[in-house]
């Protein structure tokens, strides 16, 4: 016998158990008038089953009436339950007729009996079969995935539509009653298809939202607001702020949108950003120093690129052997470089002193002093 006819046969057997409830030691009540609901039940199979019932029909907790153990459930529906019920007795879950509002519903139940398996079961469950339902009540849903750690299979999923098509929400009147740990679960994301300096325009108008200023004239210029609001919009704002990616934005979106609102970001953040934009601030940076190592991107083709220069860069030319450039392509494949050496004799590094060029079409990923590099 198969372990998969074995397993089948002691569901069966058990399902049997659960209908005839021969040998029962256990009275479960359920619900709230007018739909209430009691089962028989054996508190060994359910104790085994889940910690939830483990404690709490243990010696030190179960109640007794008239030589029989008791139990009270009144906020779980019978409906709710008596799936629960049998998924305890035989291991199968009965929801293949069920909506998704049912399905929320016995996602809380699960998770309040403390059944991991069955949570993960639903979720995947919710997914495959009640997409439709889940996009006509998508903000129900997004909000409630969020209420416990333990529905993050629900979370990313919600997550994953948002990111394809934010404006979705972002769009939406919902966004500005959206929770901050959602808001920050999206800003944490790597894949949503929107501009950094938009999400930085939303978060200052869902903020903004949350607690309006008392004044009447250009409410969003932070020129017009009290110390005593702007103290208050930090604290909104303070976990999402170092989230977005500023150097994704261009000098001017940074200077126009973000620089208004500077004193909601750390100072050394500011400093780090204005500086990164300008020619002289890289010079300064690396300057004067010995075996530098430096990563770029360019903005237009994703290109990632780097050098290594391995005598002092003075802002002059010099001569070196060992220094070098190397590609990374669009850094999907970082196990082929190209790696290209200075000639035997040739210039290390000439800086260009003719036409400017605009450091917004690179981006650079830190310039951070080390003692030691492997290459």
């Amino acid at each position: 016998m198969s372990p998969a006819t074995s397993w089948l046969t002691f569901s069966q057997n058990f399902a049997r158990l659960l209908e005839d409830t021969e040998g029962h030691d256990l009275l479960i009540t359920v619900g709230q008038e007018p739909l209430v609901k009691s089962f028989k039940a054996h508190s060994v199979i359910l104790r085994a089953h889940s910690p939830y019932f483990h404690r709490a029909l243990s010696k030190e907790w179960a109640r007794t009436e008239d030589g029989q153990m008791v139990f009270y459930k009144p906020n779980v529906s019978p409906s709710i339950f008596r799936v629960i019920l049998k998924y305890l007795y035989t291991g199968v879950i009965s929801v293949e007729d069920k909506e998704g509002g049912f399905l929320l519903s016995l996602l809380t139940a699960a998770d309040e009996l403390i059944l991991p398996e069955l949570i993960s079961e639903i979720q995947g469950f919710l997914i495959e079969t009640q997409s439709i339902w889940i996009q006509e009540n998508f903000y129900y849903v997004l909000d409630f995935a969020f209420t416990n750690d333990t529905y993050s299979t629900l979370q990313t999923y919600c997550m994953d539509s948002i990111c394809a098509d934010p404006h979705m929400l972002f769009s939406s009147d919902y966004f500005y009653c959206l929770d901050n740990k959602i808001l920050r679960s999206l800003l944490k994301r790597d894949d949503l298809a929107i501009e950094e300096v938009d999400l930085w325009n939303y978060l200052i108008k869902w903020a903004l939202a949350q607690n309006p200023p008392f004044v009447t004239t250009d409410p969003e210029n932070p020129k017009n607001w009290s110390p005593g609001y702007f103290a208050t919009f930090k604290k909104l704002v303070d976990g999402c702020t170092s989230l977005i990616r500023f150097t994704s934005m261009t000098p001017e979106q940074f200077r126009e949108r973000v620089w208004p609102f500077h004193e909601l970001l750390p100072r050394e953040l500011c400093d780090t950003i204005m500086d990164g934009y300008t020619q002289q601030a890289l010079q300064k940076q690396c300057g004067g120093q010995e075996k530098t190592i430096m990563l770029m991107k360019i903005k237009s083709t994703e290109e990632i690129f780097g050098m290594y220069i391995s005598s002092v860069w003075n802002g002059g030319n010099s001569r070196t052997h060992d220094s070098l450039m190397f590609s990374f392509g669009e850094g999907r494949d970082t196990r082929e470089p190209v790696i290209s050496r200075i000639r035997t004799g040739g210039y290390e590094l000439a800086l260009d002193r003719g036409r400017k060029r605009g450091m917004e079409e690179l981006e650079v990923f830190k310039i951070s002093p080390k003692t030691v590099f492997m290459l």
